[in-house]
Order: C-alpha cells, then structure tokens, then sequence
C-alpha cells in the first residue's frame, strides 16, 4: 500500500506539480513530508537494519578493545589492526576475527595487503545454545615480508599476550553480546 501511495504521488507530482498554485504546491509539500515521516518509521522497524547496526556496534566494539589491547606492540615499532566481522542467521552467529600486524608506519587501510603476521579466529554458534569457545589462534607470517629479529620479537610477544587477549574478548562477547541477543530475540521473531 505504501509503494502504491508513494508511486501515486510521485507521478501526481512529476505531471501536475507545476501546473499548482503556490498554495497547492505547500499542500503538496506537506504530504511528502508525512511520506518520508512513514519511511522514517518503517526504517525503524526493519528488523534486518535494527539486527545489522546491533552487529556493527558489536563489531566496533570488539574492534575498539582489540586495539587498546595490542598497544603493547608499539613497544617493537609495530601495531595490529583489528578486523571484526559478526553476522547472525537465525540463531546462529557467525564471529570472524582477524588482527593483520603492520609496521608502525603502513597505513592501516593497507593492512590487508601489507601484514607480515596474521591472527585469525573463525567461530559459529547457535546462540540458543552459547558457550564460550576457546580456540587455539597461532600466529601465521609472511617470512619474506619482515626480519627474523622482528619477526622472533613479535612472535615472542603474541604467544605471551594472544590467548590473554581473545580469551577475554570471546568470552565478553560470548556472555554480555550473546545475553543481549538472547533478550532481543523473542522480540524480534514477535515482529
């Protein structure tokens, strides 16, 4: 009925608009004016929209203590840059994290293309059902793009703060995120 009454009206004004009295054309205006009031809310009740920006903040979120928590990598004039992707399928969520080591001074646009070490963690799970899964992340290098020294440096110090890291991460996200999920949820298939 909306798409009918929004066809409606943009032909009405593309034939006739013109041919209006000023005041016509205020009344007119008024209308499209409620008509993008209902767009408005319609947007607000889109659940796939409502369901893609709780997962963008998750997303953020994860991605903004992944950075505080690499900070130590500064230390060896190298940083990580995070990389969360999160999306939800009826109850199961897919969780992909990725943190590309770079030098200090790449641009972190770039990272994907100029990372000399990688961690990567790839988890599904049925959200009416969580744990908190604790998978085992080893570092992965790209030899001929870094030094042995930096890179047995490096090395040294992921396999001392990885697990520490994504531990905490996951199990944040698998408790605080996936308990909200939970609560919306029933709301969600209510609409």
């Amino acid at each position: 009925m909306n798409k009918i009454v929004c066809q409606a009206y943009t032909l009405f004004v593309e034939n006739v608009y013109d041919e209006l009295t000023a005041e016509q054309q205020e009344y007119v205006d008024s209308i499209k004016e409620v008509i993008e009031k209902i767009k408005e809310l319609q947007e607000m009740f889109d659940i796939e929209k409502v369901k893609a920006e709780i997962l963008n903040k998750a997303e953020e979120l994860c991605e903004g203590y992944l950075r505080e928590k690499l900070a130590f990598l500064a230390d060896l004039n190298v940083k990580g840059v995070p990389d969360v992707e999160i999306s939800l399928s009826g109850t199961v969520i897919k969780f992909e994290m990725y943190i590309y080591i770079i030098f200090i001074d790449d641009d972190e646009g770039t990272a994907k293309d100029k990372y000399f070490a990688l961690l990567a963690v790839q988890l599904e799970e049925d959200i009416s059902h969580p744990t908190t899964p604790s998978p085992t992340v080893e570092p992965s290098y790209i030899l001929e793009r870094v030094s042995e020294e930096i890179r047995e440096r490096v090395d040294e110090e992921l396999r001392r703060e990885k697990d520490a890291i994504i531990e905490l991460l996951l199990k944040t996200f698998f408790s605080d995120y996936i308990g909200v999920f939970n609560k919306i949820k029933p709301y969600l298939d209510a609409l």
